[in-house]
């Protein structure tokens, strides 16, 4: 029993070592204002349809954001919008 104890707290001592750096910050670098990269195919140009286009993906991106999401993967989420 002593043994499978060790050998157990042992492994769960190395676990945590290993796990410990990865739950840094995974924001990961910071896309920018959504205005900006929401600008692109079908959300450019001042035709109403280009404006809402832009206003979903801008709305797309402070959801995922607000939701908890990483900025660079809510931006890549958002920037879909424009291009379909």
């Amino acid at each position: 029993m002593k043994k499978t104890l060790r050998i157990f707290a042992t492994c769960l001592a190395l676990s945590c070592f290993t796990l410990i750096p990865s739950c840094g910050d995974d924001a990961g670098p910071d896309p920018g204002d959504p205005t900006d990269f929401c600008n692109l195919e079908i959300c450019q140009g001042d035709s109403d349809a280009a404006k809402l286009a832009k206003q979903v993906c801008i709305d797309e991106y402070n959801s995922c954001v607000a939701g908890g999401g990483n900025k660079e993967d809510c931006a890549k989420f958002a920037k879909e919008t424009c291009t379909i």
